[in-house]
């Protein structure tokens, strides 16, 4: 039993591999950009510097890291136990600006802050649009020539 075009799909094939992985770090490139696109939005804003951080690694042995240089990242995004303490500072407006050398101040009470699982969410919405966009990519290599 022969069948018909499967010399030519292996040709297909054998080129693909040398393409796949230039055009594996320049998909991962695209998706944590999307990735970044989209956590922004949902990242929320006190003084900005966090919505600011959000970056990415370049590409390497087919990974790539998004994250944000921020050491109090993992507490709005997962949560954290707020203990009862004192906190200095004094009331500008509706907002409370922390000063250590001030007088006056408020005392938390403890509880439980939620996370914003902001990050959780960002990667949600960009597992969903990852099947279409590597058949996209895919295609793209088809119709460039790229596995002839």
């Amino acid at each position: 039993m022969k069948i018909k075009r499967l010399d030519e799909i292996e040709k297909k094939l054998l080129a693909m591999v040398q393409y796949l992985p230039a055009e594996r770090d320049e998909f991962l490139e695209e998706q944590a950009e999307f990735l970044i696109k989209t956590v922004k939005p949902e990242t929320p804003t006190d003084t900005g510097t966090l919505k600011n951080k959000w970056e990415r690694t370049e590409p390497k042995n087919g990974q790539i890291i998004v994250t944000a240089h921020v050491d109090y990242l993992n507490h709005v995004e997962y949560g954290f136990r707020q203990k009862r303490r004192w906190v200095p500072g004094a009331w500008k407006g509706k907002r409370f600006i922390y000063d250590p050398k001030a007088k006056t101040g408020i005392m938390l009470k403890p509880k439980r802050i939620k996370g914003k699982k902001m990050l959780r969410r960002a990667v949600r919405i960009v597992k969903r649009s990852y099947p279409k966009a590597v058949r996209e990519m895919l295609n793209r290599l088809l119709k460039e020539g790229k596995l002839k």
